[in-house]
């Protein structure tokens, strides 16, 4: 991060929380469109605006921290509000989904006879 000559902890203290401002900038973006499409349909309650926060914030950290370690900082600008959009909608669908999902890959057939 930065110039490793002339840096001090200061700054470098500034640098990471410009950038996860600019994380958080774009995981809010995410949010309000997902919140802003799904109550066109029907108003939201409480319970499933923070639902639906909670499990997109989730999914766009989790983006914007896997581009930072991939080295994908120009691709975060489309990629963390992507993902933030529909991270949503992909944990509730591993959630309903997930024992064939194991089945699938890991063939899981049944459990063992005891």
């Amino acid at each position: 991060m930065g110039d490793t000559q002339n840096s001090t902890w200061w700054t470098e203290i500034i640098q990471g929380l410009g950038k996860g401002l600019v994380w958080l900038g774009y995981i809010c973006i995410g949010v309000m469109a997902k919140l802003a499409f799904d109550s066109r349909s029907n108003t939201l309650t409480k319970k499933e605006v923070i639902v639906k926060s909670v499990l997109s914030i989730f999914c766009g950290y989790i983006a914007a921290v896997t581009c930072e370690n991939m080295h994908y900082a120009g691709w975060a600008k489309i990629i963390v509000p992507v993902s933030t959009l529909l991270g949503e909608g992909l944990v509730m669908w591993i959630m309903t989904n997930w024992r064939q999902f194991l089945n699938k890959y890991f063939r899981i057939n049944e459990r063992p006879n005891s």
